[in-house]
């Protein structure tokens, strides 16, 4: 694998990724459950996480532009 590539794909998690993982964990039986899940996880996420995440996109943009648009 190159090595550029490979910096690129290194780059941090951002908030979705941070919801999906969490949301994989979670046992849902309902419909209803199934709709509540993402909020519930939202709702969760502290703000020193939020703000963590933010400040990172400047960089990961950097990093983007750098390996020519290859996902970060």
């Amino acid at each position: 694998m190159d090595a550029k590539v490979s910096r690129c794909g290194l780059n941090g998690v951002g908030l979705w990724e941070i919801l999906k993982r969490r949301l994989q964990k979670r046992q849902v039986n309902s419909l209803s459950g199934l709709k509540r899940a993402p909020k519930d996880e939202l709702r969760k996420l502290e703000q020193t996480t939020i703000n963590k995440t933010l400040k990172s996109w400047p960089k990961r943009c950097r990093i983007t532009r750098n390996c020519h648009g290859s996902h970060i």
